[in-house]
């Protein structure tokens, strides 16, 4: 599953934005919010098949990947 660059690039700065929302999710307690945000990611990582989601996420920059295993298992 490859996306153009301008694709990607737009993702990865939502998914970037969304990380950024998490956190302050999670540091003022909207945590109903949290946990639809949360689902929406699982979600689309559901939808795209394990496989998929491997080869997507390695063009994801280190920071962003790592940050989104280890705090949303995704």
């Amino acid at each position: 599953m490859t996306m153009s660059r301008i694709r990607l690039y737009d993702f990865l700065s939502l998914l970037n934005d969304l990380v950024c929302l998490l956190c302050y999710l999670s540091l003022y307690g909207s945590y109903p919010m949290l946990f639809v945000s949360i689902q929406i990611l699982h979600g689309f990582k559901n939808q795209v098949g394990d496989d998929n989601w491997k080869q997507f996420s390695q063009q994801f920059p280190a920071a962003l990947r790592e940050r989104l295993a280890a705090g949303y298992g995704v």
